[in-house]
């Protein structure tokens, strides 16, 4: 480094033929998070859940929950293509009254409907409860299969566009949909991030830590990715609990990290 300094070669130019790798990286991460690990991690999930399903069983403690309106769903297992396993539909009334309880051991979803399969009815009313066995029975849903698989797999196991498809139908429902808009913002400026981390790294190289030996800038550069990833972790949920913009807790992280970085660039001797 000293040479090609030496030589009239620029820091800035220095810089950007470490950044210009990184950038190409963090793409190709970026196409496998979008394209291919959402699709083979929503596979895995659904083959788990049908292995760990119990035969027989109306409520399973695997799964997953979620809601449409004043009805509660429960479903034991998504299978990819528009098949669940397990359905369990609670509706409620508008003076939050049960009104019915569906138990469906199978749904598939064909030719732009929902057929509930091998169930039972219950619904209940001041004179009482009657109960309706079903072979199949048609269910009126806005869920899709393409909706479900989203819900199968974690807000940061989803691709991006999947992550903003959910969301906006969550608040098409009227429910909250701010854990998947921070899991949005966080994907959406992992690039970023990653460029904050390097700058920060390529700082201690031309910066006032080139003076320094090689152990301590290894023990500051780790110390500055534990503080890094300690401010995501509590930022991100604080933005949920205390209600304020999910993007601000995403940035905050990222831009100490590139002032940081630009700081100790701007100190270099």
């Amino acid at each position: 480094l000293v040479v090609m300094r030496a030589a009239g070669i620029s820091t800035r130019r220095l810089v950007w033929a470490v950044l210009k790798p990184t950038i190409l990286l963090t793409l190709a991460g970026l196409v496998v998070a979008e394209f291919i690990a959402p699709r083979f991690q929503q596979i895995a999930e659904s083959e788990r859940a049908i292995a760990l399903q119990e035969e027989g069983k109306v409520h399973s403690q695997y799964g997953m929950w979620h809601r449409e309106g004043n009805r509660y769903m429960h479903f034991n297992a998504v299978e990819a293509g528009g098949v669940l396993h397990g359905v369990l539909v609670y509706q409620f009334g508008e003076q939050r009254e049960l009104e019915s309880v569906t138990f469906a051991r199978r749904a598939s979803f064909t030719d732009g409907q929902w057929w509930l399969e091998d169930g039972s009815l219950s619904t209940f009313s001041a004179g009482g409860a009657e109960r309706e066995d079903f072979s199949q029975r048609d269910w009126d849903t806005e869920l899709t299969p393409q909706l479900l698989n989203l819900l199968a797999l974690e807000p940061a196991d989803l691709s991006i566009s999947g992550i903003w498809r959910y969301a906006n139908y969550l608040q098409d429902q009227g429910l909250s949909g701010a854990e998947y808009e921070l899991a949005f913002w966080q994907k959406i400026l992992q690039p970023v991030a990653i460029i904050a981390l390097v700058l920060v790294a390529i700082s201690f190289v031309f910066g006032p830590l080139r003076q320094v030996t090689m152990g301590f800038r290894v023990f500051t550069g780790v110390m500055v990715g534990i503080v890094f990833r300690t401010l995501q972790d509590m930022l991100g949920p604080a933005s949920l609990v205390f209600g304020f913009e999910p993007l601000v807790a995403t940035l905050i992280p990222i831009s100490l990290c590139m002032l940081f970085g630009v700081a100790m660039m701007m100190r270099r001797v």
